[in-house]
């Protein structure tokens, strides 16, 4: 779990509203604001939980349902045996995923 309220998360967003150096926030849930970019750490497409209870999503799940706008991939590309052709992975993976959501 978290700490972070509803409340909470209102409250950031209220005083985003009132800066002009903002441009999105980095989150597991949305901000369904077209001023902002949305950022979604915990993206992996070959596990859903690590050793340290770390769980993931899927690259599907957060451009499909979560609508973000950008995803944050750290330890399937770092621990993968050929970092670069993973990458390569996520690139055309979420290259179609943009697409469909057009």
């Amino acid at each position: 779990g978290n700490l972070i309220t509803k409340e909470y998360t209102q409250s950031v967003i209220d005083m985003a509203n009132n800066m002009d150096n903002i441009s999105g926030f980095v989150g597991q849930n949305c901000i369904k604001d077209d001023r902002y970019i949305n950022f979604t750490p915990g993206v992996s497409m070959s596990s859903k939980l690590d050793s340290k209870g770390q769980t993931y999503r899927t690259p599907e799940d957060v451009m499909l349902n979560g609508n973000t706008s950008v995803i944050i991939v750290g330890s399937d590309i770092y621990s993968s045996d050929n970092p670069e052709e993973r990458v390569r992975e996520y690139q055309e993976t979420t290259w179609k995923l943009y697409n469909h959501n057009l």
